[in-house]
């Protein structure tokens, strides 16, 4: 199974943990694409992620007859007009750190969409994904901030490195690492392009590990990008039971296995 990346914006913004957590507490509900059911089960894990697992079918699909394998004989179809079969199943996983929205079928863009603006009475769009620095930078105006995570070595263990200074503070022995929040006040992405080479940079070195940058193109919407999306899909490997269907315990698991 495979997973494809896309950028979730709300109201021109990256979704909140509340609005999340207001869709999730709804529980289990049911939801109606023209003539496509849906059955959605939503929750929050790890105050991290927001999980869907959806069954859906076409609502109006249906036979009279059915076709059974054992006796090869056509047969009255058991199943009422008024029962829906729900053979097919969506995944759908979104990453409140890393604002990176996996789907394993990108054709239910429109489906999450519509579902997402019924709950939250909001402006959604789900966008594709901006994969390089470069392209960063030409659709963004300004840079707003940027999170990483710094590894601790020798380069930067002096007695005056914020790795020092925080074992000090707290006396305790220095940390491995330590994750930053960088508030670059809106600077012109022009004024900021040496600094993003050089988040780049020791990210490539292993200096810096997660780094995200968050910027704002001229029609105020905010974008980020993320070191490591240059892989655009994600791929697990999930069995089939016998009714060819996934189990989503199972799917849940190793897709968080992959994106943590």
């Amino acid at each position: 199974m495979q997973f494809k990346t896309f950028q979730l914006y709300i109201n021109s913004d990256f979704p909140k943990s509340y609005d999340l957590a207001n869709v999730a507490d709804h529980g289990t509900t049911i939801f109606f694409d023209n003539v496509e059911f849906y059955e959605i089960e939503k929750s929050i894990l790890e105050k991290r992620f927001f999980w869907m697992y959806c069954q859906y079918d076409n609502s109006k699909l249906y036979t009279d007859t059915v076709w059974n394998k054992i006796t090869e004989k056509e047969e009255n179809n058991p199943r009422k007009k008024t029962q829906i079969e729900c053979r097919n199943q969506l995944f759908v996983c979104y990453d409140m750190q890393k604002h990176l929205l996996y789907l394993n079928d990108m054709s239910k863009r429109s489906f999450l969409k519509k579902y997402l603006h019924e709950m939250l009475n909001k402006e959604v769009e789900i966008k594709n994904i901006i994969h390089s620095l470069e392209d960063f930078e030409r659709s963004v105006q300004t840079i707003k901030n940027a999170t990483f995570i710094q590894v601790r070595n020798i380069a930067n263990c002096a007695p005056s490195s914020i790795f020092s200074q925080t074992a000090n503070i707290y006396g305790l022995d220095a940390p491995e690492s330590m994750q930053l929040k960088v508030d670059c006040g809106n600077q012109p992405i022009r004024k900021m392009v040496n600094s993003l080479r050089g988040f780049k940079r020791r990210n490539e070195t292993g200096e810096f590990e997660r780094v995200v940058v968050v910027g704002v193109d001229d029609s105020g919407i905010e974008k980020s990008f993320d070191f490591s999306s240059m892989i655009e899909s994600v791929k697990i490997h999930a069995e089939r039971d016998e009714n060819q269907h996934f189990d989503p315990n199972e799917v849940r698991r190793l897709i968080l296995n992959e994106i943590r």
